[in-house]
């Protein structure tokens, strides 16, 4: 082992890395009051929808977001045969108080539910972590912007997602993961922009 992996080593000892779910973390950026989840804080910042936002998109079908090594979580229990072998009861300290929420640890063989030709055999009934893609939240200075972009910076992965007009069906499609991720901030008890957000959604008008 050479000197710098030591050193790494002795850092991660001494500080305990806790990995919160992605789409956990997307909750807590849009918190609209101070919020501590596994002892990181999130604090409210000012909402910005990009218009970058506002475009339809397609998955290029490549799965390497599928692939990866991560966690997924589930708001709720779902209708998945075999659920309880598949998705584990996990404590997430929101504020100190305790929240179920189910995480399917794919590991480094990547997600059961893909087939060989890199569809997902759960489409309807997939984790919203799954279903957040490509909508991410970046802030820059004091506030937080929601946008859609391809998966990692630069498109590291080589995500082959292509971007078009937005349109109705593309709409009420982020409408329902809105409603969706809002269950999931009512369950962990963090009030958010979400409610805004849908509200924005609804208000706008697409062929």
């Amino acid at each position: 082992m050479n000197f710098f992996k030591q050193i790494k080593n002795k850092i991660l000892k001494k500080k305990k890395v806790i990995h919160i779910p992605y789409i956990i973390e997307i909750v807590a950026k849009l918190t609209l009051e101070p919020v501590v989840i596994e002892g990181q804080k999130f604090i409210p910042r000012e909402l910005v929808i990009s218009d970058t936002f506002f475009r339809n998109w397609a998955c290029g079908m490549c799965a390497k977001c599928c692939k990866i090594n991560t966690t997924l979580l589930l708001a709720d229990k779902i209708d998945i045969p075999n659920f309880h072998e598949n998705f584990i009861p996990t404590e997430i300290s929101v504020n100190n108080n305790k929240k179920i929420v189910y995480i399917y640890n794919k590991g480094g063989g990547g997600c059961k539910y893909l087939t060989d030709q890199n569809y997902c055999s759960i489409e309807t009934v997939k984790p919203l972590q799954c279903r957040v893609h490509p909508i991410h939240i970046d802030k820059i200075r004091e506030k937080i912007y929601l946008r859609k972009r391809q998966y990692g910076r630069n498109y590291k992965f080589g995500c082959l997602i292509k971007f078009g007009e937005y349109n109705k069906i593309q709409q009420m499609k982020d409408i329902l993961f809105f409603k969706d991720l809002n269950k999931l901030a009512e369950k962990l008890g963090i009030k958010t922009h979400i409610p805004s957000i849908i509200k924005h959604l609804e208000g706008k008008s697409y062929e």
